[in-house]
């Protein structure tokens, strides 16, 4: 349960490990200055070497403006003829262009263009030089031996072809080429020469006035088209200036300032030539595709005027508003004909009614006979006749009786001038029922004909605008295939240059100062990468803030390590660092020991090489300065103070008492060792149980004697790493002084250490860091006194000022 305590509620030193250590870093920098200083000074000359020796990058730029309909600038579009046509509409957009210039097939059209795949370099003793133009004079003015290739070289190349040319002697010249893992070589001592190689045929050719100097040999490189082109695209930026605007900055990294501004100059050109195909191309197409339209418009408009004129012949048209009103007008004139017919039918019928009519003897209404449109002069006689007999018959019946002679002549006169005129009158109706019948057919006829106008109009109409479309597209085409025509003449380019290319006059890589910082920093940080490497798989603690990070328990001191090569450095008359560090721990451990009763200070430590019997023989000495002290060697599995203080070896120890083959104690004690009063209680021989007898109950009698007649027992136990030896000393004991020594002991104690402080197996447990010097610990004493001297000459010797590192082994 206390485990899970201390885990969930870390020590302030564990929770600060997890921060940022400063005080490591400035210290680091402190002490391995030296190491700091010469990494600094070697990456700086790295970085000098880089510089020395590395090829000058230059920036090359250019400006375009480009065609953009929606954004200005050049709009002046040849397929703007086509606009009103609704078939090519006008119009780049900016973004579709800059994607355009970077076309891998565009800039490979530069790269043929310019023979930018085959590279010629001057072998140098560090790095190799590329001449280009005349910027290589101090090897040639410009490359002493050409390339050329057939049709068939480059596609057949997959890889880069090498070739080195080497005079050996005035004329000879030695060729070694390469090709994958095929080499070749030739000889040959003039040029041109046509060389075999692995892939092709090429021929080399001396340039004029150039020659190969042997201190400079050539080499070629040939690659593939694909190869550079994917080179250049990846250096190539094109980015639009602003977002109102269509100008275009082209940037390009390269190492050959001419070479950059004659790649520039010639991407430009090519975009501009393919642009302009292009749109040539579209517009000789539009050409074609009008001249065939106006082929196929001129014979549909040749047998469409045939059709009209073939129509208006059969159907008679002329003018069919004029024929409209024409036959309007004779329709109805037959009308009117038609019932004036019908009438004198009527009135024919009422004249023979009234003759027919028996026992009249009344004249015919003249009113009557003359609204009949006649023309017979027959009937208009005998019916003047007939109306004269009347008018005589009346005269003479008022005179006479209707039986008279004179009456009854009148009255056949009468009758035979009636049968006369009832035949005339057979005879007009028989006309004019044959007129009727001739006029209702002309009108009928002229009815049907004025019905028809409509048909023969829409269809006439129909004819009409079918050639009148046909014809004004031809008209249009006509004048399309002129302005394509001038199109094809006159065609500005799509992109106008603003500045033209032009590197910049210092390399823009690698640049100097950032180099430096950069080598700078390497060289800064590089020991604390190699201090951290060290550092993370050393295994050992290195520092006293290691243990402070890792554990809670408390330190008591730090203990520096003495140069002396006796094990006790402890005199009653040494002022040196050491004794004055155990005559700290001294105090410190007897405010640790809270009463009189508490006297009993175990020393162990993780393994064995710790410094734990030196420090317990030494702390003893100290003790034994002002107090009875007894140094008991608990060690019983490795005993070593009787060795290291030089004790007899035939004397007994606290094993044989153990081991009950001694019962008194007094005579295992050794009196006044070193002579300062010191008694030693030592192991004894190494026994086969030791962690049983450390188990009996004759130890706690002992320490419970030994108590009363010491002012302080120190314990120089078992190490607690591999033995529970000292767990079973902790129940005599009333502190235990735990030793952890400087690059010796392992980092995993300070988990374990932390567990038995946590679960307090070892009572009032503290930690003694032995062998941390100020250097690797940043702990330091701010005064110290010469290794000793002689003793007489000791009270002459002042105390100084410096800074001592001690040694104990």
């Amino acid at each position: 349960m206390k485990t899970n305590n201390r885990i969930q509620n870390p020590p302030q030193s564990l929770r600060l490990s997890r921060e940022i250590d400063f005080y490591w870093i400035i210290s680091r920098l402190i002490i391995h200055w030296k190491w700091f200083l010469l990494s600094i000074l070697l990456f700086l000359s790295l970085a000098y070497l880089r510089l020395r020796y590395s090829i000058p990058i230059y920036r090359v730029q250019t400006s375009i403006m480009l065609k953009d309909n929606e954004r200005g600038g050049l709009n002046n579009s040849e397929i703007s003829v086509f606009d009103a046509m609704g078939i090519l509409k006008a119009g780049d957009n900016v973004d579709n262009e800059v994607q355009a210039l970077r076309s891998r097939d565009l800039i490979e059209s530069v790269v043929k263009e310019l023979d930018l795949h085959i590279r010629y370099l001057v072998k140098g003793r560090v790095i190799d030089s590329e001449l280009y133009g005349v910027d290589n004079m101090a090897y040639y003015d410009s490359a002493p031996v050409t390339v050329s290739l057939d049709s068939t070289f480059m596609p057949s190349l997959r890889g880069s072809l090498f070739l080195q040319l080497i005079p050996e002697g005035d004329t000879l010249i030695r060729l070694e080429g390469g090709y994958w893992n095929h080499a070749f070589s030739a000889e040959f001592t003039h040029f041109p020469v046509d060389i075999e190689t692995p892939v092709g045929m090429i021929t080399l050719h001396k340039t004029d006035n150039i020659s190969l100097h042997p201190s400079f040999p050539l080499e070629i490189i040939i690659s593939p088209y694909l190869t550079m082109a994917s080179f250049y695209q990846s250096m190539l930026l094109v980015e639009v200036v602003g977002k109102n605007t269509s100008v275009v900055s082209l940037t390009l990294q390269e190492t050959h300032r001419r070479r950059g501004e004659d790649f520039l100059a010639t991407l430009t050109e090519l975009y501009n030539q393919d642009v302009m195909n292009d749109k040539n191309k579209a517009a000789a197409n539009a050409s074609l595709f009008i001249n065939e339209r106006l082929t196929l418009l001129e014979g549909d408009l040749s047998d469409l005027e045939k059709e009209i004129e073939t129509y208006r012949h059969s159907n008679r048209l002329t003018d069919i508003q004029s024929e409209s009103s024409l036959l309007l007008s004779e329709d109805n004139n037959y009308g009117k004909r038609l019932k004036e017919a019908v009438t004198n039918l009527e009135l024919l019928d009422y004249l023979q009614e009234t003759l027919d009519f028996e026992g009249s003897i009344a004249p015919i209404p003249s009113s009557m006979f003359n609204s009949l449109s006649l023309s017979d002069g027959v009937l208009s006689t005998d019916i003047g006749k007939y109306n004269q007999l009347i008018m005589d018959r009346k005269r003479l019946s008022a005179t006479m009786e209707s039986s008279a002679p004179a009456i009854l002549r009148l009255d056949e006169r009468i009758r035979l001038l009636k049968d006369d005129i009832r035949t005339n009158l057979f005879a007009i109706r028989q006309m004019m029922q044959s007129r009727q019948k001739e006029l209702e057919d002309l009108s009928l006829h002229y009815d049907y004909s004025l019905g028809d106008i409509p048909r023969r109009e829409r269809e006439y109409m129909e004819k009409i605008r079918q050639q009148k479309t046909k014809a004004d597209l031809y008209t249009n085409l006509l004048a399309r295939r002129e302005e394509v025509a001038l199109a094809l003449v006159v065609t500005a380019p799509s992109a106008k240059v603003l500045e033209s290319a032009l590197a910049s006059s210092n390399p823009v890589a690698p640049n100097r100062f950032a180099v430096y910082v950069l080598f700078l920093f390497c060289g800064f940080i590089v020991p604390y990468i190699v201090i951290g490497i060290r550092r993370f798989f050393n295994y050992k603690i290195e520092t006293e803030a290691e243990v402070r990070a890792h554990s809670s328990v408390p330190i008591t001191l730090n203990l520096p390590i003495s140069k002396m090569k006796k094990d006790i450095v402890v005199r009653p008359d040494s002022t040196s660092v050491v004794v004055e560090r155990f005559r700290l721990l001294r105090t410190n451990l007897q405010f640790l020991l809270d009463s009189k009763a508490e006297k009993v200070i175990q020393v162990t430590s993780c393994i064995s090489g710790e410094g734990k019997t030196f420090i317990s023989m030494n702390l003893a000495m100290i003790f034994a300065l002002k107090y009875k002290t007894l140094l008991v060697g608990l060690d019983i599995r490795r005993p070593q103070l009787s060795s290291r203080m030089l004790l007899s070896k035939n004397s007994g120890g606290i094993v044989s008492y153990l081991q009950g083959k001694e019962s008194d104690i007094d005579s295992l004690i050794v009196r006044d060792v070193e002579g300062v009063g010191l008694d030693v209680l030592p192991a004894g021989g190494i026994p086969s149980n030791p962690n049983e007898l450390l188990m009996e109950p004759a130890l706690d009698e002992l320490f419970k004697e030994l108590r009363k007649r010491y002012d302080y027992i120190i314990v120089d136990a078992s190490p607690v790493g591999s033995v529970s030896d000292a767990y079973l000393i902790d129940r005599v004991s009333d502190a235990t002084l735990f030793i952890v020594r400087q690059n010796y002991t392992p980092k995993s104690v300070l988990p374990m250490l932390e567990d038995v402080h946590a679960e307090k197996r070892l009572k009032n447990i503290n930690i003694l860091l032995n062998g941390f010097s100020n250097r690797s610990s940043g702990y330091g004493y701010s005064y110290s006194e010469k290794p000793e001297e002689n003793k007489d000459d000791k009270s002459k010797k002042g105390i100084k000022l410096k800074k001592t590192v001690i040694k104990n082994k």
